[in-house]
């Protein structure tokens, strides 16, 4: 008993989010990295790229919606008006899905990240053109889905360290991130990702508890099939190729 506590309590946050070896999160790296990809080019020339990736920028409008808006301005961040507020919407999107993100595919694997995360950007999706006429940017409907998720890990690792893994540089910045998700809540786009996470943390609370405690013993958790891994990857993989074809007819000057 003695050994098994001493395994549980040498494992933080930090690891679970970015050190141990259970893979890398591939899924959350390639979102994180389609956010600064298509974010890229309006903080070069926002008037010209907030119109082609975007809806508007500041006080200039697009009045035409373009078919690949769906899917790209989700990974869109700021609004133009300052390179300050856009690159903090884009370092905080960017970060949740790098330490929010990264555990719970970490925990549960590929398949079930990518199914929780283009749930929320689907919804998302739906929500922006019925309440805003698809003028909206950012992928909080995404990363706000981890949450609940990361939470459940926070209170798990309390129960069995109290505040000693705190004393981690990197799982004070999960704890960070976490804090800062709740403050958001305070936006309506965020709390309807909460809630499209529900039923997923539901379903999935049995398998994160049973991973958490494989991983405090030692053991390699549960992570579903490899055809499900390849398939979680493969979405998102398509969907960063998709926006980043879009990104490189924009700069080239083929989309307009």
């Amino acid at each position: 008993m003695a050994e098994r506590s001493a395994r549980i309590a040498a494992v933080g946050v930090g690891d679970i989010s970015l050190r141990l070896r259970l893979g890398f999160p591939w899924c959350a790296a390639l979102l994180a990295a389609a956010c600064v990809l298509v974010t890229l080019p309006a903080l070069i020339a926002p008037a010209r790229f907030y119109l082609v990736l975007g809806a508007g920028c500041c006080e200039l409008d697009n009045p035409h919606m373009h078919w690949w808006h769906p899917l790209v301005t989700p990974f869109l961040h700021g609004v133009g008006c300052g390179t300050a507020p856009t690159l903090l919407h884009l370092v905080a999107n960017v970060a949740l899905f790098v330490l929010h993100g990264a555990i719970i595919e970490r925990l549960l694997g590929s398949a079930r990240f990518a199914l929780l995360t283009l749930t929320g950007l689907v919804v998302h999706m739906v929500l922006s053109y019925v309440i805003a006429s698809g003028r909206t940017h950012g992928a909080s409907g995404m990363t706000w889905s981890y949450l609940l998720f990361v939470g459940f890990v926070l209170a798990w690792m309390y129960r069995r360290e109290r505040w000693r893994w705190l004393r981690d540089p990197l799982s004070t910045a999960v704890a960070a991130a976490f804090v800062l998700g709740l403050a958001g809540l305070t936006k309506h786009w965020h709390v309807w990702s909460v809630l499209v996470s529900v039923p997923f943390l539901l379903a999935w609370a049995p398998s994160m508890r049973g991973n958490l405690e494989r991983i405090a013993a030692g053991s390699a958790p549960v992570l579903g099939s490899v055809a499900g891994r390849i398939a979680g990857i493969g979405c998102c993989a398509a969907l960063v190729a998709f926006d980043g074809v879009v990104v490189v007819g924009a700069v080239a000057g083929w989309i307009r």
